[in-house]
C-alpha cells in the first residue's frame, strides 16, 4: 500500500492551524526539527510511524486521524463528508455534482493502471 504523504502533511498542517500552533511550537512538542516538520507538512518527506505518533500526541489527536484518507476503511468518513458537502445544495447543484462524480468514477476505473503508475512514480 502506498501512503499519500501530501495528504498526511496536509492533515497535520490543518490540525496545527486549527489549534493555533506554530510550526516551531509543534516541532518542539514533537521533538523533531522545524525543517523536518515543514517537509512533512508539504508532503516532501515521508513521516515515520514514531514521528507520526509524536505529532499526533503533540496535537492532542490520534494517528488514525492523521491517516484519514489513507485507510482502506475510511469509506464511512468519505460518505459522511460527501453528505455534508451536498446537504445545502439545490436540486440542480446536486444533479451536476452527481454527474461529475459518476463521470469521474468511470474515468478513474478506465485509467486505474495509468494513475497508479503515476502515483508510484511520484513517491
Amino acid at each position: 500500500m502506498i501512503l499519500d504523504n501530501k495528504l498526511i502533511g496536509k492533515k497535520i498542517k490543518e490540525l496545527r492551524c486549527l489549534k493555533y500552533i506554530s510550526q516551531m511550537e509543534l516541532s518542539e512538542k514533537s521533538d523533531i526539527s522545524n525543517t523536518y516538520l515543514s517537509l512533512i507538512e508539504s508532503g516532501k518527506k515521508r513521516v515515520s510511524l514514531e514521528t507520526l505518533v509524536k505529532v499526533a500526541n503533540a496535537l492532542g489527536t490520534t494517528a488514525d486521524t492523521l491517516l484519514t484518507g489513507n485507510l482502506l476503511i475510511d469509506g464511512g468518513k468519505y460518505e459522511s463528508e460527501l453528505s455534508d458537502i451536498i446537504k445545502d445544495c439545490s436540486h440542480y447543484e446536486k444533479r451536476v455534482i452527481y454527474e461529475i462524480i459518476r463521470s469521474l468514477k468511470n474515468t478513474l476505473r478506465q485509467n486505474k493502471a495509468i494513475i497508479e503508475d503515476e502515483l508510484n512514480y511520484n513517491i
